[in-house]
């Protein structure tokens, strides 16, 4: 396991090289022997050191939130160019339901994805932080535990996941804290794949925190955490697609009983209760709060074409 305190010198923080620390140190000195009646010229040099002591972590903060806003929307893009472009003639009678978000829906998902991203970043850079002072189990050499714990490490990660985004998405449907924290998600009735990221700034940092919280107990390789985040983005958005890409008899099927699918999480956005997994179903079907008309509406969605008499919103 990587100690952060023994190569804290070796760390590169990019923009602050040679020059950054020769401007610091000026700085600090020019602060230092300032005249007093130049109180201009100390404020803008103070301002300047916080700055340079801080663009460590703009960085990488901005790198974060960079890559953060990426995976949303080349996932999300993806999802939509391809099932709700492409291919939304050959998917129209899989659609979980038969109206469309309104244009107006979109324009609010994408603004709150910035704002998700920007949490996102910032538990980021905590964890950072906490990495470079060794209080997090990080590692970087995959030998050192070996390949076994690698696989072993993903799936407790998900597992984990799985357990802490039930109990906190139906902690969230509690009467008394609902419209502070989980009400702009369901918003969106009618989900799409731009959904995945439509948070609220409570609900965001009740997210982000856990790959931190996983890393205080659990050692975890970087390309772990990477496949986890990739995995992460890719469930959200299918789950919130509104189409059903599974093949019919995938909600009865021993193992597949177990997924959490599309249509599965598109009722808990029409019904507002029940339905609560990320991954799995097996806290729902546990705690007694999976929906009884999962397995038909899965069925109904996936079975053969029939004509319909009306085009009233399926509820």
């Amino acid at each position: 396991m990587i100690n952060s305190r023994d190569n804290r010198s070796t760390t590169n923080f990019g923009a602050v090289g040679l020059a950054g620390k020769w401007s610091l140190a000026t700085a600090r000195r020019s602060l230092a022997t300032a005249d007093a009646a130049d109180e201009t010229a100390g404020v803008l040099c103070m301002y300047y050191v916080i700055a340079m002591d801080l663009s460590p972590y703009l960085n990488v903060w901005l790198t974060l939130f960079e890559l953060n806003m990426a995976r949303y929307l080349v996932v999300a893009g993806l999802f939509s160019l391809l099932f709700l472009g492409l291919l939304r003639h050959r998917l129209a009678s899989r659609r979980n339901q038969s109206r469309r978000p309104p244009r107006s829906q979109y324009w609010l998902e994408l603004r709150y994805a910035l704002s998700t991203a920007t949490i996102f970043a910032s538990v980021g850079v905590l964890t950072y932080t906490l990495r470079q002072a060794g209080w997090l189990q990080f590692y970087s050499q995959i030998e050192e535990y070996g390949h076994a714990y690698w696989w072993l490490s993903l799936f407790l990660l998900i597992l984990f996941h799985d357990t802490y985004f039930y109990w906190t998405h139906r902690l969230m449907h509690h009467p008394s804290i609902y419209r502070w924290v989980h009400r702009v998600h369901h918003r969106a009735v009618t989900p799409s794949p731009w959904t995945a990221y439509l948070f609220g700034p409570v609900e965001a940092l009740t997210h982000a925190v856990i790959v931190l919280m996983v890393a205080t107990f659990l050692p975890l390789h970087g390309t772990v955490i990477l496949c986890f985040l990739i995995f992460m983005v890719i469930w959200n958005v299918n789950g919130h697609l509104g189409i059903e890409l599974l093949p019919r008899g995938f909600a009865r099927h021993p193992i597949g009983k177990w997924l959490v699918t599309s249509t599965y999480h598109n009722i808990h956005h029409r019904r507002f209760q029940g339905n609560f997994g990320l991954y799995f179903t097996f806290w729902d079907r546990l705690m007694g709060t999976h929906r009884s008309e999962y397995e038909s509406e899965f069925e109904r969605v996936t079975g053969p074409v029939l004509p319909r008499s009306d085009n009233a919103p399926i509820t």
